[in-house]
């Protein structure tokens, strides 16, 4: 990849450069609230299909959706408590709930349940507003299993088929977000430790008196 598919993500016209280029069936990487992420359209199949072959990913390996604001999480999961929500998010949590039939299908085909994200970081929700309510699907900027990027410099073997690279500079935070699955209404399931976990717990245990599954 030449060196101007390289956007500072205060470039003049950058977010309808990315608009056409994610409309376009492509993927972008972007910086976040926690690491560096690749992104698509989560609408389209062949783009999470380019995401799944650059990073080597397992295909049986779920991606979570990024959306623009709490209240477009219900469009796409089951939300039986919107306050839940409401109080996880935005922020460096993603929210597990049972999958709406208006997701693509193609998108984690098997798994009735998607992770669903908002970050609090402007440059992501400004894209995501622009993008008319299609969903983003986002991963992290890396080969599977190698170290999470707070850098663009921490990715650059994959440059080379990733249609644009946005340079927030170095992030402060190099963990990725907590995972947590709230499909159910009286448990609740971390599956992966991340940011803020610990708020997970004590708004999930201490003020909706769920219970931690452990499985």
């Amino acid at each position: 990849m030449s060196e101007n598919k390289v956007y500072s993500q205060n470039s003049s016209g950058i977010f309808q450069c990315l608009v056409n280029i994610l409309k376009n069936d492509g993927v972008i990487a972007i910086p976040t609230d926690t690491i560096y992420g690749l992104a698509c359209l989560a609408t389209s199949s062949t783009a999470v299909d380019k995401i799944y072959r650059i990073k080597g990913r397992d295909f049986k390996k779920p991606i979570a959706i990024c959306v623009s604001s709490v209240d477009e999480v219900g469009k796409w999961g089951y939300v039986y408590n919107s306050d839940i929500i409401n109080d996880l998010l935005p922020g460096g949590i993603t929210v597990i709930l049972k999958r709406r039939p208006e997701l693509n299908s193609s998108l984690n085909p098997h798994i009735n349940s998607v992770g669903i994200r908002v970050p609090d970081y402007d440059f992501v929700l400004k894209l995501c507003q622009m993008l008319d309510g299609i969903p983003l699907a986002l991963t992290s900027a890396n080969r599977s299993n190698y170290p999470n990027s707070v850098a663009i410099d921490g990715f650059k073997e994959i440059w080379g088929n990733i249609d644009a690279i946005v340079d927030g500079g170095l992030l402060p935070k190099s963990v990725p977000s907590t995972m947590v699955d709230i499909s159910g209404e009286v448990t609740f399931y971390i599956s992966r430790e991340g940011r803020e976990p610990e708020k997970t717990r004590r708004v999930l245990s201490e003020k909706y008196n769920m219970k931690e599954s452990f499985r």
